[in-house]
């Protein structure tokens, strides 16, 4: 994984958000939320290995694999915060080797922390019935997250050991690199949109990104034209 133009340097220091490309797509859906909401400026343009090709749009601009956004402090000088946006979808048998270019290169960005947004089932995602949970790459408790109230899980309880999420996991933990995963319990099908806020949210909360907490979240444009054409196959019967 690389950036096009890679003046990484400029978000070290501060907490680099990213989404498992896994389960459902809840967590991408998340990390658009934060780009049209609170890291906005696009500092380049990511192209992946593992990634298989494609392209979209974000503001009217072409984007292949995906892009990293930032914002600045007091609109300038470094970052204070780095959103991770991956557009593409994985190559099959591509989990573990992502797994570690992701983990290198938020080591090479520096980042303060990593910060995973991700899904898994909610039948299999133990304790059953507790919202959002948590995950860290050294196994220990967060105390942010602990606060919060979400409750931690650990990888030798769940039975999906094979997914993206502790894939990164032990990657970030192999390459030193301080990671928090926010693990929220969704389908694999249907409006995923509920689960995408949810997870936004907590990542305004844990980072504690706006000053007005109550102020509405601007939907993404990009959702649009996705978005309008499902709810037109829902209401034909094509779904």
């Amino acid at each position: 994984m690389e950036a096009a133009n890679p003046d990484q340097r400029t978000v070290a220091r501060a907490p680099l958000v990213t989404a498992c490309l896994s389960w459902s797509v809840a967590p991408q859906l998340a990390t658009d939320l934060l780009v049209a909401n609170v890291a906005n400026e696009r500092m380049a343009v990511i192209k992946s290995r593992h990634m298989a090709a494609c392209i979209g749009q974000e503001d009217g601009r072409i984007v292949t694999s995906g892009a990293l956004h930032v914002r600045r402090k007091e609109g300038k000088g470094d970052a204070d915060l780095a959103v991770l946006l991956l557009r593409g979808c994985l190559q099959i048998g591509a989990r573990r080797d992502h797994a570690k270019d992701l983990a290198q290169f938020v080591k090479r960005c520096e980042a303060e922390k990593h910060v995973l947004l991700a899904s898994e089932p909610e039948a299999v995602l133990p304790p059953q019935g507790k919202g959002l949970r948590y995950a860290t790459a050294n196994g220990m408790p967060d105390e942010k997250a602990e606060s919060i109230g979400w409750v931690q899980v650990k990888e030798q309880d769940c039975p999906r050991k094979d997914s993206e999420v502790w894939m990164v996991l032990q990657a970030c933990t192999l390459h030193e690199v301080p990671a928090i995963a926010i693990i929220v319990g969704a389908e694999a099908v249907g409006d995923a949109r509920g689960h995408a806020a949810e997870l936004a949210k907590a990542v305004d909360q844990y980072l504690s990104l706006r000053k007005n907490t109550t102020a509405e979240w601007k939907v993404p444009s990009s959702w649009d034209p996705v978005f309008s054409m499902e709810e037109q196959l829902f209401d034909a019967g094509v779904f």
